[in-house]
């Protein structure tokens, strides 16, 4: 996401990480499922493609609802 987005980002049980964070992630190459590693559902094209707030609140709206079912 871009930047901007921690100004108006308000997604309960998650966190909008501010500018200076130090995220890690895999490489672009690591596209499949591995039992506790990290890895690319869908990879970006290419290094510093950004996705939408929007997308990004979406995604974290389901991954909480399909928790919550499994609970």
């Amino acid at each position: 996401m871009p930047p901007s987005a921690v100004w108006t980002w308000w997604d309960p049980g998650t966190a909008c990480l501010p500018a200076g964070t130090e995220l890690g992630v895999p490489p672009l190459t690591v596209t499949g499922y591995r039992p506790s590693a990290w890895y690319w559902a869908v990879p970006p094209r290419s290094a510093g493609e950004l996705c939408s707030a929007g997308l990004t609140d979406q995604l974290a709206r389901y991954g909480q609802w399909r928790m919550a079912k499994w609970r």
